[in-house]
């Protein structure tokens, strides 16, 4: 467990691990081109990380994540060189976390928390694109988008999963 005066600096390089991962996945060629908007999240790795690590009172993990999503959500996308990312960003997130607070809170594992919170943030995305562009056929992409999502989601908890296992103890 993390003192009081250490829970800042971590979730500070979390949150700048997820800046780094979220510039070098904008650089990326997507990885579906049939379906833009959907990535693989890498920078998801670090949330989840903050959701997850030790804290020595329950909502930390919670509120850190948040912290780490935020700067994500903002700061990723104006590094990325997309102001306007900032809005489909926050708009994921707002739906992601609460997702994923529900399936851990069903105990489900970090590959299923990971997945379902992948979905609720492509599903935020898609329908806040719905409403911008006032068209009802973006939400026809959304049965693929979003089994896209679970599938990119469900990788990135695994992936979330080694790293939070090869943290040493000292640090957690």
């Amino acid at each position: 467990m993390l003192k009081k005066s250490e829970r800042l600096p971590r979730a500070a390089l979390l949150a700048a691990c997820a800046l780094i991962a979220h510039v070098i996945e904008t650089r990326l060629p997507p990885p579906f081109p049939a379906l833009p908007g959907v990535r693989l999240g890498v920078a998801n790795i670090f949330v989840l990380a903050a959701f997850y690590l030790p804290y020595q009172t329950p909502n930390n993990g919670l509120l850190s994540a948040i912290a780490v999503m935020l700067i994500k959500c903002t700061l990723g996308p104006l590094l990325g060189g997309a102001p306007v990312g900032i809005l489909f960003s926050l708009t994921g997130g707002a739906l992601c976390l609460p997702m994923m607070l529900f399936f851990k809170k069903c105990k489900f594992g970090k590959p299923g928390v990971s997945l379902a919170g992948a979905v609720g943030n492509q599903a935020g995305q898609t329908l806040l694109a719905a409403g911008l562009y006032r068209t009802a056929g973006i939400l026809a992409m959304l049965p693929s988008m979003a089994t896209l999502a679970a599938l990119c989601g469900f990788l990135t908890g695994l992936a979330a999963e080694t790293v939070l296992k090869r943290i040493p103890k000292k640090f957690q």
